[in-house]
């Protein structure tokens, strides 16, 4: 699961087009840094999931620290300024223990809350 940081204070500060504009590229980041057996989807808001389809832990983490400093690389035009932005991911892995996919997501959005909690900007597991 991955989240923008302070994506309110982009709409606040740049407007809500230029929150827009991030959102899109973000997605444009994402979908051109995966496999094309990945898979990418908007959660909400600012939040967002991939799935690395089989692959295991340590090459997923791999893959998101690459996105995660790819995103901190855009600039996005704004009316008053350009917006840079970061991204918090949270990590986690299909155990043999879990029930169903609830149990997956929930424990990659605790590792998205720790992500932020450490100061964000950062790729943690769980």
């Amino acid at each position: 699961m991955m989240d923008i940081d302070h994506f309110k204070k982009i709409n606040d500060e740049f407007g809500h087009a230029a929150g827009d504009r991030t959102l899109i590229e973000l997605a444009k980041t994402c979908l051109a840094s995966i496999r094309i057996t990945d898979i990418f989807g908007r959660l909400g808001g600012e939040e967002f999931g991939i799935i690395f389809v089989e692959s295991k832990l340590d090459d997923s983490v791999v893959m998101a620290e690459r996105i995660r400093t790819e995103l901190s690389k855009i600039v996005v035009p704004a009316e008053k300024n350009n917006v840079k932005f970061t991204a918090s991911i949270g990590i986690s892995e299909i155990r043999k223990s879990d029930a169903g996919l609830e149990e997956i997501l929930k424990r990659a959005d605790k590792a998205l809350y720790e992500a932020k909690k450490e100061g964000r900007n950062r790729v943690k597991v769980l």
